[in-house]
């Protein structure tokens, strides 16, 4: 008789274990998470109490401790969880500085055809010549938008080597777009240069001692440029897409210069959990 006892128990342990695992693995994949919310949207949505929704954040495990309450329960899961991706970060800015400094290098090279004309050298705007767009809007973003595409990697060290190098190309990037910002705004202020109508090349808008006299807020004045045709149209909207360019280029690589910094310190991508509830 207590050798049937004891062969009765068993199967009785071994038939609980079984519909415990199953119970579990129904949870796992039922499982909610419950991310952001408030008690009272996780009490209305699942009608759980104040006393229950404490128990889900303080209960490791609360289907262990209680086997008996494995009926009649609401598949829950409690998830907390935080995720600083500096490397994801990283990644997005250089995918956003590429384009601009495509874009960025063909306004500049249109500033050199006026209206789609090819002109001597000596009668385009000289600040055409310092290649705001293609130089520091272009050449000296692409350098640390590549780097950031390669920093946001997984690598030795969770690639904080990579990362304290973009926060240095970051630096040469952001001052690159200042570097165009600045010519882009003398460009605006002094406008282009044309010819008068007496056959001689000249900057006629550079004189203006004022704001009320400038060509900008003026287009009577407009009327002074002969040649080429539409030439401070042309200017002003080319220019004003170098400022507005530079400008995102400048203020993209100092918050990248800040991510590479938290990446330097803490990795690319460090991710927190705090895991509550299978079930009640």
């Amino acid at each position: 008789m207590p050798g049937l006892y004891m062969l009765v128990r068993r199967r009785r342990l071994q038939r609980a274990a079984r519909n415990r695992r199953r119970i579990q693995e129904r949870i796992f994949h039922q499982r909610v998470t419950l991310l952001g919310q408030t008690r009272e949207q996780i009490y209305t949505k699942y009608r759980l109490s104040g006393a229950m929704i404490i128990k889900l954040f303080r209960d490791p495990d609360p289907l262990m401790q209680h086997p008996t309450r494995r009926t009649n329960a609401v598949p829950t899961h409690v998830q907390w969880s935080f995720t600083m991706c500096t490397g994801r970060c990283s990644r997005a800015i250089g995918a956003v500085l590429f384009p601009l400094g495509v874009c960025a290098t063909i306004a500049n090279l249109l500033l050199f055809f006026p209206n789609g004309q090819i002109l001597e050298t000596d009668h385009i705007t000289d600040l055409v010549w310092f290649f705001g767009g293609i130089g520091g809007a272009g050449l000296l973003v692409f350098i640390p938008a590549f780097m950031m595409l390669c920093a946001g990697g997984e690598g030795c060290c969770a690639n904080r080597c990579g990362m304290l190098l973009s926060v240095i190309l970051s630096a040469v990037g952001a001052l690159g777009g200042i570097y165009c910002m600045i010519i882009s705004s003398l460009g605006l202020i002094g406008g282009p240069l044309c010819d008068t109508g007496d056959g001689h090349y000249i900057y006629p808008f550079r004189n203006s001692s004022t704001w009320e006299d400038t060509y900008l807020f003026n287009q009577t004045l407009w009327s002074i440029c002969v040649a080429p045709v539409n030439v401070i149209l042309w200017n002003i909207v080319l220019f004003s897409i170098l400022l507005g360019i530079s400008t995102i280029e400048a203020v993209l690589c100092l918050v990248q210069m800040i991510n590479g910094l938290l990446g330097c310190l803490c990795g690319t991508c460090m991710r927190k959990r705090r895991a509550g509830v299978s079930s009640m």
